[in-house]
C-alpha cells in the first residue's frame, strides 16, 4: 500500500514538474496603450469626421470614441459612442446641435484601455432642423 501511495505521489509530482519545464505561460498583459494623439475633426461630404494618429503599439486592437456634453443636464458625463473597438482611425460624428467634447481611447488585445486623448471641442448648430457642417465651428481644445 505504501508503495502505491509513493508511486502515485511521484506521478503527481512528475506531472506537475512537466508543466513547469515545458512551454512557459505568458504573463497577463496589464499595460495599457498610450493615449491616441493628433485627434481632430474635419468636415467631409456634409458630415463631421473625427480622426487621429494610429498608435504604435503592436497589440492595439482598436479605439473607443467618447462624447461629453459641455452644457445641459448631462454636462461633463462622458458617453461611449462605440460599443466595439473601431478598427480604423476615423469615426463619423453624429450630427446633433450642441457643444461636445470628443476623445478617443486605444484598447489592446488584452482589453487594456489607454487614458483618453486630448479632447476636441465641437460646437454644432443647425438651421431649420437641417444639420449643415458649414454652420459648425470646430475648436481644437484643451
Amino acid at each position: 500500500m505504501k508503495t502505491r501511495f509513493a508511486m502515485a505521489a511521484l506521478l503527481v509530482l512528475a506531472v506537475s514538474l512537466t508543466g513547469c519545464m515545458g512551454d512557459s505561460v505568458a504573463p497577463n498583459d496589464t499595460t495599457a496603450p498610450a493615449a491616441p494623439q493628433g485627434v481632430s475633426a474635419t468636415t467631409e461630404q456634409l458630415s463631421w469626421i473625427l480622426s487621429w494618429d494610429s498608435n504604435t503599439e503592436l497589440d492595439v486592437a482598436g479605439y473607443y470614441v467618447y462624447r461629453t456634453p459641455v452644457s445641459g443636464s448631462q454636462q461633463g458625463t462622458a458617453q461611449q459612442l462605440t460599443t466595439a473597438a473601431v478598427a480604423t482611425t476615423r469615426y463619423q460624428i453624429p450630427g446633433e446641435a450642441g457643444q461636445w467634447q470628443y476623445a478617443v481611447r486605444a484598447v489592446d488585445t488584452a482589453g487594456n484601455a489607454s487614458a483618453p486623448s486630448t479632447p476636441v471641442l465641437i460646437t454644432m448648430g443647425s438651421s431649420s432642423g437641417t444639420e449643415n457642417p458649414d454652420e459648425y465651428m470646430v475648436v481644437k481644445a484643451r
